[in-house]
């Protein structure tokens, strides 16, 4: 009985001090909270958004101050937010099919700044249609969503 009651005592302890293990998002090591999961939905929506050509549902996810310097210091191929509307029209008019693959690898909150910063990485699949026939065409990388809070609301700041 003195054992029983020994091992029960040390299982509570255990418990006290170790909690129960964290949750994660599927598919990731994220951690399942409210904050994160919040970011997690609009990247998966932003995903679906792009999959569909659905242009207006992904700039309803950017910011009016959205910023791209295309990771260089070249600026003829730099865009803003009227900018990233006509490279998704012009982009998405030159296929017939496209996929998009997200993998979030870490979503990290700067409160002081009101930012979070979500990497990933992606593989992205695509049917050109061309005059010599339709042609699938792949890509990936890892790459890095910025987002800013604006009127109580995450927006994308940079990294489309």
């Amino acid at each position: 009985m003195k054992k029983l009651l020994m091992v029960t005592v040390a299982s509570l302890l255990l418990s006290v001090f170790y909690g129960c293990p964290p949750k994660y998002i599927p598919g990731t090591n994220v951690i399942d909270n409210d904050e994160n999961r919040a970011i997690f939905i609009l990247v998966e929506k932003y995903r679906r958004a792009y999959d569909e050509k659905d242009i207006d549902t992904i700039m309803s996810l950017v910011s009016k101050n959205f910023y791209e310097n295309g990771g260089n210091s070249d600026p003829s191929d730099d865009y803003n937010f009227e900018g990233l509307r006509k490279n998704l029209t012009e982009k998405f008019s030159k296929t017939k099919a496209q996929g998009l693959e997200i993998r979030i690898k870490s979503i990290d909150f700067d409160k002081d700044n009101n930012r979070v910063s979500v990497k990933y990485n992606y593989f992205v699949k695509f049917q050109m249609a061309l005059s010599s026939g339709d042609k699938w065409e792949t890509a990936s990388d890892t790459a890095e969503l910025l987002f800013v809070r604006e009127n109580s609301e995450w927006k994308i700041i940079r990294g489309l």
